[in-house]
């Protein structure tokens, strides 16, 4: 009595629950050879480098650019239920970035390269929508790291190369303004 019981009831449970659909990417993180070096970046071997990365993948960053990518902040539906829960007092990004990574299940697959991503929801067709929108969202915030660094340095470079310039003009109109105040005439180049 007590096994159909319990059966019964885990049979009404199952039943009464919402279906759950679970869509799985999968991504290589490749180790690449650093050019100038010819050898893999330390950085790259360290026991941490895969961890690194599937916290990336969870970053509240990836999940924003998700929303953005999905184009949850702008459905009237989505506005709306984002209201009622927040008065409005929080981002609507940060709002549903926060229920994406609920959703979300991140894990490197152990002795290799490759991270797996799954995406929990009712419908199946946002679930694969998101799981995909999340390894995307990850590449290019991936890119957005390494390359943000020379970004910052070209510009520092570039503003130092115009004070510098500015300096070297004035420099020469200075020389020029005093050979003319002394007389001083150069016909030849070389001289």
């Amino acid at each position: 009595a007590l096994l159909i019981v319990v059966s019964a009831t885990g049979i009404g449970i199952t039943l009464s629950m919402p279906k759950l659909y679970t869509a799985d990417a999968s991504m290589v993180v490749e180790l690449r050879a650093d050019p100038v070096l010819g050898a893999v970046a330390p950085s790259l071997m360290a026991s941490g480098y895969m961890a690194t990365q599937i916290e990336i993948l969870r970053s509240d960053r990836v999940a924003s650019r998700v929303v953005k990518m999905l184009g949850i902040e702008r459905s009237p539906k989505a506005v709306q239920q984002w209201r009622d829960a927040t008065g409005g007092r929080v981002p609507i990004e940060r709002f549903y970035a926060g229920m994406m990574q609920r959703g979300l299940t991140a894990e490197a697959v152990r002795t290799s390269n490759l991270i797996d991503v799954s995406f929990s929801s009712a419908d199946p067709q946002f679930a694969q929508s998101a799981a995909n929108a999340f390894v995307q969202a990850y590449l290019d915030v991936s890119v957005e790291l390494r390359t943000g660094g020379a970004r910052d340095s070209v510009a520092f470079r570039e503003e130092q190369t115009k004070a510098l310039r500015a300096n070297l003009e004035a420099a020469q109109a200075g020389l020029s303004k005093f050979q003319q105040e002394k007389g001083i005439v150069v016909s030849d180049e070389k001289l």
